[in-house]
């Protein structure tokens, strides 16, 4: 997969992952843990998020990385923080879209004033 998007930065300055959060390493351990152990498989002993932009980088380094994800709180820190610490430029969620999408500048203000400023 880190070939796929070396591929993909050779012929853009973004990616985009989609549901990023799903193949941190707790995430894959709290959802598929019991079916991976009775195959025969162990988890990575490192994230392959952060492997895979650091490959980027090292032939595209100003790739930029935008992730959309989900905090499930199955790892420590929250998914989004866990991803962008791990090399990601920016993460959202679709929250933040549909928020957007309403058209309703009331909503969108209740949704700025509800997030943490570690959002931002």
């Amino acid at each position: 997969m880190t070939k796929v998007l070396i591929d993909i930065a050779s012929q853009g300055d973004a990616i985009r992952c989609d549901m990023g959060m799903l193949i941190l390493n707790d995430v894959i351990q709290k959802t598929w843990g019991g079916v991976m152990q009775a195959n025969g498989f162990n988890r990575p002993s490192d994230e392959f998020w952060g492997k895979a932009i650091a490959a980027v980088r090292r032939q595209y380094p100003e790739t930029i990385f935008m992730a959309e994800a989900y905090n499930y709180d199955f790892t420590n820190p929250p998914e989004k923080q866990m991803l962008q610490n791990l090399g990601f430029d920016f993460v959202y969620d679709k929250t933040v879209l549909d928020t957007l999408d309403s058209s309703n500048l009331d909503n969108v203000r209740g949704y700025i004033r509800s997030q943490s400023q570690d959002f931002f």
